[in-house]
């Protein structure tokens, strides 16, 4: 029992002075050193990575990724294109349309593609209700947009198409390769544009190589005439350029890296030499 106060006789506890703030960083700083200094007392608790326990720590992960072989097949494929010399024929193909003529002439599509599978069957069941009211059915519309490779073929021959549009991602090649000069020969506006599976979407395929307008609707008329014009602008009064415009032949990062250093290093010598001979 604690020994009673002089003043008052009431029992009271003595409590330890804090320590001031100076002293408390000292002991802090102290206790923080030791433990980088590597204090003794402290042991270093080693991780454990296997199933279930710490977890691993971030890293670059892209090397050990397995792509798939088709994407392995496209990024081969690219970088070839990229480095070998390709012909006028095939290098045709990357001049592409671009925006707002690739809108415009998606739009144009877009207003004259086939009816898909469900419009087809309402239509039919308007023809049948209307035989079964003793009445004459009404006709379908006319197909204007015609896709596949014969059939656009078969137009461009005959002179019937107003537009022929071609994908510039066919696979193989061959298929459309010679379909250009074929547009130029009996002067049908034709336009490349991307992609296979664009062409695709409007007449409920996968995939598309090239489409034809066989008509045009009386209000798109204007319409029709502007993009004719822009194609003919674009490729058939640039003909000779495209015969002639071979593609590829780049160098890899690397090497362009290294010959430029090359000539770099060849400019320096060739200075260093002329001031020595001025000298």
């Amino acid at each position: 029992m604690a020994p009673a106060s002089k003043k008052g006789g009431k029992n009271t506890k003595k409590v330890a002075a804090e320590l001031p703030s100076i002293a408390k960083k000292g002991a802090a700083g102290k206790s923080d050193k030791s433990r980088k200094s590597g204090d003794p007392r402290i042991k270093p608790k080693n991780k454990n990575y296997s199933i279930g326990n710490d977890i691993l720590p971030k890293r670059n992960l892209r090397p050990y990724v397995v792509w798939p072989k088709y994407v392995t097949l496209q990024r081969q494929k690219r970088i070839i294109y990229e480095r070998m010399r390709i012909p006028p024929s095939i290098n045709q193909f990357n001049d592409v349309l671009v925006n707002p003529d690739r809108s415009a002439v998606f739009k144009l599509l877009h207003n004259h593609r086939p009816p898909t599978k469900a419009e087809k069957k309402d239509q039919m069941k308007e023809q049948a209700k209307e035989v079964a009211k003793g009445s004459a059915p009404e006709k379908a519309d006319r197909i204007l947009l015609v896709h596949g490779l014969q059939e656009v073929t078969s137009l461009v021959e005959r002179k019937q198409a107003k537009l022929v549009v071609i994908a510039n991602n066919v696979d193989p090649i061959e298929l459309v390769m010679w379909l250009p000069a074929l547009c130029r020969k009996m002067d049908i506006p034709y336009c490349i544009v991307k992609s296979s599976s664009d062409l695709g979407t409007l007449v409920e395929k996968k995939r598309c190589s090239c489409v034809a307008l066989k008509d045009i609707n009386p209000q798109h008329k204007q319409l029709l005439t502007s993009i004719q014009d822009i194609c003919r602008s674009r490729y058939h009064n640039r003909a000779d350029d495209i015969r002639r415009q071979w593609g590829g032949n780049t160098k890899p990062p690397k090497v362009k890296i290294r010959s430029r250093a090359m000539r770099n290093r060849a400019d320096r010598e060739a200075l260093r030499q002329s001031q020595k001979a001025g000298s």
